[in-house]
C-alpha cells in the first residue's frame, strides 16, 4: 500500500482532549495578572470585610432572665451541648480559685473578674468573637448567682440532710 499523502489524510472523528493544544498556558497564581477592582468594588468589598470581622454584640436585657426582657445564655450563644457545659463547669472551677462566691457579681475585685474572663477566654477562643468577650462575664454571674441560692443557709438543713434524718 503506498504512503499516504497530506493532502489525503482524514483525521479521524474522535477527538483526543490531551492532545488538543492550549489556548494560554496556565500561570501559578503569584504570576496572574489579577484585574483592578473598580472604587465602587473596593469599597462593597471593604463593607464585606468589616461585616464579617464585626463582633456579636450582648444582647440586650440581663442574662438569664429571658421572661423578663433579657436573655437565655445558652440560646443566646447558640453553642453545641457540650462545649456549653464544658464552659459553665471550668467557669464554676476558675470562679472557686479566683472569686469570693459569698459576694454578688458587683461586689467582686475587679481584677479578679478580669482574670476570670482571660482564663475563659484563653480556654475557650471562640469568645473572642463575641463584643468585650461578654459571655465570660454573663458565665460568671450564672455562676456566682448559682452560689448564692443553692449554698446552704444557717438554721436550715438540706433535703438531703432532711431525709438522712427521718431515716434514722
Amino acid at each position: 500500500m503506498p504512503p499516504v499523502q497530506s493532502s489525503q489524510y482524514v483525521p479521524s472523528q474522535r477527538k483526543s482532549y490531551l492532545a488538543l493544544p492550549l489556548k494560554k498556558p496556565i500561570l501559578p497564581a503569584s504570576q496572574r495578572r489579577w484585574p483592578m477592582l473598580s472604587p465602587i468594588d473596593q469599597m462593597s468589598l471593604a463593607a464585606v470585610h468589616e461585616i464579617s470581622s464585626a463582633k456579636i454584640p450582648k444582647p440586650p436585657g440581663e442574662v438569664g432572665r429571658p421572661g423578663r426582657g433579657g436573655y437565655a445564655l445558652k440560646v443566646a450563644l447558640n453553642w453545641p451541648e457540650g462545649r456549653y457545659k464544658e464552659a459553665q463547669e471550668a467557669c464554676r472551677q476558675y470562679a472557686r480559685s479566683k472569686l469570693e462566691i459569698a459576694k454578688p457579681f458587683t461586689q467582686q475585685e475587679s481584677e479578679a473578674i478580669k482574670s476570670v474572663c482571660a482564663s475563659m477566654v484563653a480556654r475557650f477562643p471562640e469568645m473572642k468573637r463575641y463584643a468585650d468577650k461578654w459571655p465570660a462575664s454573663d458565665f460568671i454571674k450564672g455562676v456566682l448567682r448559682n452560689a448564692v441560692r443553692y449554698r446552704p443557709q444557717e438554721g436550715k438543713t438540706s433535703p438531703q440532710e432532711g431525709r438522712d434524718a427521718d431515716e434514722e
